[in-house]
């Protein structure tokens, strides 16, 4: 009895071990710019696989358990390993983001906002539709919603990230100072007159043309008012 209870005690330590040596492979790894364990799903799946894991491996010692005192015991097995893997999941999550909003370079989470338009020889330029449930084009951290507005929410852990540049990279539309979309400096508009590359900030021509960094605002105004031109 004591070495079939033994078993059990190291079946679960070693299930205990391997999904504590998982956690942070899933936590790092990054379908965008933001980490997996500040996605909804990954959130999701932990209490989903514990409850699983609970019932799978209680249905199979309630069929090979040899005597009701034995079944019991295995159940509280169970539960208390539950119950570490919670708290190490929890006590993973905090100091992860502590670590994250300590490190980046807005020191926590934002939400902000600047509405964008681009004209290509005086027309209107669309920006990709948004599809899907998610109802936007992008990532999580930079990404918009069929608004014609730069949505910025989450940790920016570098300056540069929060740029037109890294913006647009991520909706596929290629901007710098010498190209906007599929027009490069020098391309010719219908009218047969050579166009260029014009960036507006609030009505004020701007310089910096991808490197821009949208100011931290969440309404606009004041935030920015960004007009990309090719003419």
């Amino acid at each position: 009895m004591v070495k079939q209870k033994m078993s059990y005690v190291n079946r679960v330590v070693i299930l205990v071990g391997v999904i504590i040596m998982v956690l942070p492979l899933l936590a790092h790894a990054e379908t965008t710019q933001i980490t997996t364990f500040t996605n909804p799903y990954f959130l999701l799946f932990i209490p989903l696989a514990l409850i699983l894991l609970g019932a799978f491996t209680t249905h199979h010692f309630e069929k090979t358990a040899k005597s009701k005192r034995e079944l019991e015991q295995t159940k509280k097995i169970i539960f208390i390993a539950i119950v570490i893997i919670t708290i190490f999941f929890s006590l993973f999550i905090f100091i992860s983001t502590i670590s994250t909003n300590i490190k980046s370079w807005t020191k926590g989470p934002v939400h902000w906002h600047a509405d964008l338009s681009i004209e290509i020889c005086g027309k209107p330029y669309r920006l990709p539709e948004s599809r899907g449930l998610s109802n936007k084009v992008g990532t999580n951290l930079l990404h918009t919603h069929n608004d014609d507005r730069i949505h910025i929410e989450g940790v920016v852990m570098k300056k540069h990230e929060a740029t037109l540049r890294e913006f647009l990279e991520k909706i596929n539309i290629p901007f710098s100072s010498n190209q906007l979309a599929h027009m490069q400096n020098g391309d010719a508009c219908p009218n047969g007159i050579p166009g260029r590359v014009y960036l507006y900030v609030n009505g004020e021509e701007n310089f910096e043309f991808e490197e821009y960094t949208i100011t931290p605002y969440t309404t606009v105004p004041p935030g920015d008012k960004i007009k990309i031109t090719f003419t």
